[in-house]
């Protein structure tokens, strides 16, 4: 009877012990049941991602600690990466916008320039034109001046010869 009080109360305290395991494993799977909720509700929240349970044929295959790691050197890169500018897509429209008033001005300007040149070879070549023809007209009236103040063969007196104008 000793024998089996003695079992008994081995019996008992290994199914308070199985109770206390179980009790313990179940606020664990609490716990993990309340993450896995945070965890859907985060991603839903934050990323627009749908969490949902899926079973996959190669299940057993699944490494989960190759996994870890990769996800772990996946956030040390995007962490090396540095902070995100979140103003430069804002930025980038600013100054692209700078770059195409620039790029008009400097069209109209290589325009303008291009208008100059002509005008000014237009002005070169009509005050060279213009030139010309009131150079002749001046030689021409010289001529025509000079030949009515001294006729052809007429001796002109300076101041130490004579000479004769053909």
């Amino acid at each position: 009877m000793h024998d089996i009080e003695l079992k008994i109360k081995d019996e008992r305290r290994l199914h308070d012990d199985s109770l206390g395991v179980t009790h313990e494993l179940e606020i664990k799977l609490s716990e993990l049941m309340m993450k896995s909720e945070n965890l859907v509700v985060r991603a839903r929240e934050e990323y627009g991602f749908l969490l949902e349970l899926k079973e996959y044929a190669d299940a057993q295959e699944f490494d989960i600690d190759a996994v870890r790691e990769e996800g772990r050197a996946l956030k040390e890169k995007i962490a090396s990466l540095g902070p995100v500018n979140f103003a430069a897509f804002d930025e980038f429209k600013s100054e692209n916008e700078r770059l195409e008033f620039i790029s008009t001005q400097r069209s109209d300007l290589v325009e303008a320039e291009q208008t100059l040149l002509s005008t000014i070879e237009e002005i070169n070549t009509t005050a060279q034109r213009t030139f010309g023809e009131t150079f002749n007209k001046i030689r021409e009236n010289f001529i025509a001046t000079f030949k009515s103040l001294f006729d052809e063969g007429t001796n002109v007196t300076c101041a130490s010869k004579t000479e004769s104008i053909p």
